[in-house]
């Protein structure tokens, strides 16, 4: 294999070779998982046991059950539970979806984040109750069969939310009136920082971050010493958390290892250690990245460094939230903009117009100079005139009741608006009744393809991947050196692992007219990815 990652004609043979052979494995694996979940299931019901009853004889049954199915597969307590759970609630509530298992359309990972996104449409099994759970069962599948879990869980969630919208606003107040900080003491002089707030909060300090850390490491700036300096990095993740974590060990403590000046050697527990400079110091600047992140986020609390007040400077924290304009709850001018946008959506430079768009949406990019504090709040947000209305606007009728972050899933109205007004900038997009991408409008003006590439994308185009589109290169399907257009057919975002894949490997990628990203492997296998935005804005029934 040469260093760009072409494979010889042998190699693809025995590749292709072992892969179809590991596909056929894969289908039987999931058809036992299945029967798997289905044989818990009868346990269950052999015992009347109800996972989490609240009656002592109940509670015991499942202890003892789940004990059993323990022993049985050498696994812990906690794993036999898990599996419990989503045997009980796949065959109870959701049986297309462990169907679909048993069939090898999805994984097990996906009926996971089925059955534990549609947790809350589980209780109850009046008429109104099962017709919910079947509506988002026959939804969330439409996904799993294209999607990985990892990006089928924010869609599921938005999918659940859809069908309790009602408590959506109620179950935010609750969660944040539980908001907190934590720190817990870890081995080696470390400690972890536990910050549990709203998730749009989480992902715009996670974001400015990583943004800062990644400009300090261009920089090669210090961030200020390992050795005695607490680690720490900030991860935005469900449920809006916002995790301080050890990522080094400290320099000098009873597990450190001798090493060559500059080189990093192993440290305890096969941990790497931290590079050193001639003197014995630890090199800062050649950290990883993730150790970079920890001092920033140690810096902008205590204002320990002055590299990082510099790398700070004018870097403000992102979120992406897509908002529905019955969200928004405006009929007028907002309502006429989406007219505008229908009217003119698909237009070409003959002035030939594509079919009228029926539902609209916003795109918000929120930034904050600090934690959850807006740049420039109110002054280039949606516009305010018109009256408030909970009925759809003459563009869209009722509309879809839209309020997601983009990377996690669903928010309440009330913070979705307080993101609406906060806004820096926000696109305003016009879709048709199947979800596709109509039109995009923007009232700060940037490059239109760029606009419509973002809001069509949302993240790296790779089957798969979800790094956001900010963070991504905006790729040419067919090359401009081979006559590709720079036109939005032959753009889409692409992480840079993945761009250099494509460019460097036998993989190759075909993007049809509505945006849908066509990768077959070097084995001739072909992986289909959809705009997410055409699962985002396609109309519910």
């Amino acid at each position: 294999m040469t260093t760009d990652a072409h494979f010889s004609q042998t190699q693809l043979e025995a590749i292709d070779a072992a892969i179809t052979r590991f596909e056929a494995l894969e289908s039987q694996r999931r058809r036992i998982e299945a029967e798997q979940l289905l044989v818990l299931g009868e346990a269950l019901d052999a015992d009347t046991v109800v996972p989490g009853g609240s009656s002592g004889g109940a509670e015991l049954g499942f202890r003892s059950l789940r004990m059993e199915l323990a022993t049985a597969m050498h696994e812990s307590e906690h794993t036999a539970e898990r599996l419990l759970q989503t045997a009980y609630d796949a065959r109870r509530s959701f049986p297309a979806a462990l169907q679909a298992l048993g069939a090898g359309e999805i994984s097990m990972g996906h009926l996971r984040v089925v059955t534990s996104e549609g947790a809350p449409l589980t209780v109850g099994d009046g008429e109104l109750e099962v017709e919910k759970r079947e509506r988002y069962e026959r939804r969330v599948l439409e996904v799993a069969r294209q999607e990985t879990p990892n990006r089928l869980r924010p869609v599921a969630r938005r999918l659940a939310a859809h069908e309790q919208r009602e408590s959506l606003e109620e179950q935010h107040e609750r969660a944040a009136a539980q908001r907190c900080l934590r720190l817990v003491g870890a081995e080696d002089g470390m400690a972890d920082l536990i910050a549990h707030l709203p998730a749009v909060d989480a992902h715009a300090i996670y974001d400015r971050v990583a943004r800062i850390a990644k400009k300090t490491a261009r920089a090669g700036g210090a961030g200020g010493s390992v050795a005695g300096g607490a680690g720490g990095s900030v991860i935005g993740g469900a449920g809006g958390s916002v995790i301080g974590g050890a990522v080094t060990n400290a320099s000098g403590g009873p597990n450190a290892q001798p090493a060559s000046a500059g080189q990093p050697h192993p440290g305890a527990h096969g941990v790497e250690a931290p590079p050193r400079t001639d003197s014995g110091q630890v090199d800062v600047a050649r950290r990883p990245i993730a150790a970079v992140r920890v001092d920033v986020y140690r810096d902008l609390l205590l204002g320990a460094n002055d590299d990082t007040a510099t790398a700070a400077d004018g870097v403000a924290g992102r979120v992406q939230v897509l908002i529905s304009e019955a969200v928004l709850r405006l009929r007028s001018p907002f309502a006429g903009a989406v007219a505008r946008s229908g009217a003119g959506a698909g237009a070409r430079d003959d002035g030939e117009a594509g079919e009228t768009s029926e539902v609209g949406e916003t795109v918000e990019t929120w930034e904050t100079g600090g934690i959850g504090e807006a740049s420039e709040a109110n002054e280039t947000g949606p516009p305010r005139s018109g009256p408030e209305s909970d009925e759809g606007s003459e563009a869209g009728g009722e509309g879809e009741r839209v309020a997601e972050l983009v990377g996690y899933g669903p928010l309440a109205e009330g913070v979705a608006r307080r993101v609406a007004a906060e806004a820096t900038a926000w696109d305003l997009l016009a879709v048709d009744s199947a979800g596709n991408l109509r039109s995009v409008d923007r009232y700060r003006p940037t490059p239109a393809i760029r606009r419509y590439l973002g809001a069509r994308d949302q993240h790296c185009r790779a089957p798969g991947c979800r790094v956001p589109t900010h963070r991504c290169d905006v790729d040419h399907t067919v090359a401009a050196e081979d006559g590709g257009p720079t036109a939005v057919e032959n753009l889409a975002h692409l992480c840079r692992g993945h761009h250099m894949l494509k460019h460097h490997s036998d993989w190759r990628v075909e993007q049809e007219p509505n945006g849908t990203m066509v990768w077959t492997s070097p084995t001739g296998r072909t992986h289909r990815d959809t705009p997410a935005s055409r699962v985002r804005f396609k109309r519910a029934d």
